[in-house]
């Protein structure tokens, strides 16, 4: 049947799209530049916080000098895994339990003086200007031990183990056994590829703004998993009521990249204990990312980069 004859037949629901041109409902709103994403919310007395990352793939933090960051005008706190306000360890995933499904990383970082990763935040930095943040960012000073890592992926092969599948499926994934079939093949091709380390996939960067009213806390967050959102910070933190994410009506995201987001940093801004305050008050606090700290961070065993900062 031609694409024509097709168009000529009657629609039912399930084929109403099939063959059709469907316009897409933001479409003109992300190209005009009228949509508006998490990072796009503005408030009074807003705060805007800039993390500090790792630069070892493993070992612990020994010492954090963060006084010259503290003495820059507009400081508004520092926070590291010294004086961050406790935290309850994530959880593992499990398909009964919705606040796993929202889990960043198992790492439960800034209540922590363990490094997993290279780019692993280690500090958070709030201040009454995102360029006041960023710079008194890079004053920061952590001291590490540094432990063996294992960053050459080929010569990690020989280590490697069989996949233990998803829990979705029965069993692992039948690929064949593709040596075999190469050994008895008239001609093979044999070529190893690699990836580049820097692949930036979201037209949305990963971003949250979250401002307090009363007791109750409101992120603008770009998720795919609201309710798993909610129920994975309140797991966090202890709190009997969970805050109230706020999807965006836009999403700048690939497929999946939504799924697992944590806005840890932004929300140890504030529970438990005091909120950070601006002039004696609560302020809302916005953080987001850039390119370089939202992808390098992003493999370290799930699916999501750990929030840096951006102007």
């Amino acid at each position: 049947m031609s694409i024509k004859e097709a168009q000529a037949q009657p629609t039912t629901a399930p084929t109403r799209y099939v063959g059709q041109a469907v316009a897409r409902l933001d479409g003109p709103a992300k190209t005009t530049g009228q949509a508006r994403f998490g990072a796009e919310h503005e408030y009074t007395d807003l705060a805007y916080a800039a993390l500090v990352y790792s630069t070892i793939a493993r070992g612990r933090i020994t010492a954090i000098d963060a006084a010259e960051a503290r003495g820059v005008p507009g400081v508004v706190t520092v926070l590291t895994h010294e004086n961050a306000p406790a935290m309850n360890p994530p959880g593992k995933m499990g398909l009964l339990d919705p606040s796993s499904m929202a889990v960043s990383t198992s790492v439960n970082y800034l209540a922590t003086d363990e490094v997993h990763w290279n780019g692993q935040p280690v500090a958070v930095v709030v201040a009454e200007t995102p360029e006041t943040a960023r710079y008194a960012a890079s004053l920061v000073r952590p001291a590490y031990e540094q432990f063996p890592a294992d960053v050459d992926f080929a010569a990690a092969i020989p280590n490697a183990v069989p996949d233990k599948g998803i829990p979705l499926l029965a069993s692992p994934a039948d690929k064949g056994n593709a040596v075999a079939a190469l050994a008895v093949a008239p001609v093979s091709v044999d070529l190893e590829f690699s990836t580049p380390q820097y692949n930036h996939n979201a037209l949305e960067p990963h971003a949250t703004t979250a401002v307090w009213n009363g007791d109750q806390l409101t992120l603008h967050e770009g998720t795919q998993n609201i309710s798993g959102l909610r129920a994975h910070l309140a797991q966090l933190s202890g709190c009997p009521k969970r805050p109230s994410a706020c999807c965006p009506r836009s999403s700048g995201a690939v497929s999946g990249e939504r799924r697992d987001r944590g806005p840890e940093p932004c929300w140890r801004c504030w529970r438990p204990g005091p909120p950070v305050a601006r002039s004696g008050s609560p302020c809302p606090v916005k953080v987001c990312t850039t390119p370089s700290g939202d992808v390098p961070p992003a493999r370290n065993g799930s699916r999501w980069a750990p929030i840096g900062m951006a102007g």
